[in-house]
């Protein structure tokens, strides 16, 4: 009998879903905000996991930007191009100071490992842990630019750019363990949360981590704060109540001494 609860309790632990991922539903108005001011910082990493549903289409991932303002004359942006390929661009009085994309086709319905790093040795965008050939329409690979590069910037989001012409744009798809650092991580860093899906220890430097796993897959995602980071800093808010969803990884929080 007791063998029999035990395998009975294991198969239930099987069966529960996997939480840690929101799903931002194609043609919606889903994002979130309230993810943060990181203007004093002068180089860093984006990273996190990215499952698009869509292509041929513009999805951004991470925009700092002045929130008086609404629009994208100042700013930073961590997206995917219409062109399929994963772009960053940082915008100074209205012109880019550094405008640049990479090599990998982002397909739909496939997994990714996305970063961009800068510091003062320059830029790099990274797929899966391997960097990209990149693209310069403005700048080039040594280019210094981020977060304190335009001025005003007070406010972040997750899921959403507005662009100065009107146009905005959303995620269609699937985010999950989103993450700011202050410094640039090294590609042997990149390597190891690639390759532990989210269970490493890369905690130096990490200002912000959103791993998307409040709620089991199935649950809408509303209320203030309801976007957990787990360094404590920078809870985000949901609007348009994006959906949970199961991860295709399983992470865990991060411990610090």
């Amino acid at each position: 009998m007791k063998k029999l609860i035990i395998t009975i309790l294991a198969l239930l632990i099987l069966a529960m879903p996997c939480f840690g991922a929101l799903n931002f539903v194609p043609g919606s108005t889903q994002y979130v905000t309230g993810t943060g001011d990181h203007s004093s910082d002068t180089e860093g990493t984006i990273c996190g996991w990215i499952i698009r549903e869509s292509i041929n289409a513009t999805q951004n991932f991470f925009w700092h930007k002045d929130a008086s303002a609404g629009n994208y004359d100042n700013g930073v942006l961590f997206g995917v191009k219409d062109s399929n390929y994963l772009h960053f661009q940082v915008k100074v009085g209205g012109s880019f100071s550094l405008n640049c994309y990479g090599s990998t086709t982002i397909n739909a319905a496939t997994l990714y490992f996305v970063a961009v790093t800068v510091d003062s040795n320059g830029n790099k965008l990274w797929v899966n842990a391997q960097e990209e050939t990149e693209t310069y329409l403005t700048g080039d690979a040594a280019t210094q630019a981020w977060f304190n590069s335009p001025s005003g910037q007070d406010a972040s989001e997750i899921g959403r750019i507005s662009h100065t012409s009107g146009s905005v744009y959303y995620m269609d798809g699937i985010l999950f363990d989103v993450r700011i650092y202050n410094r640039a991580l090294s590609q042997t860093e990149i390597g190891i949360i690639y390759s532990q899906h989210g269970n490493d220890g890369i905690i130096y430097g990490l200002v912000s981590r959103w791993q998307m796993n409040e709620k089991k897959s199935g649950s809408i995602c509303s209320g203030a704060g309801a976007v957990k980071s787990t360094t404590g800093a920078n809870d985000g808010t949901p609007a348009g109540n994006p959906v949970y969803a199961s991860s295709p990884v399983v992470s865990t929080d991060p411990i610090f001494n």
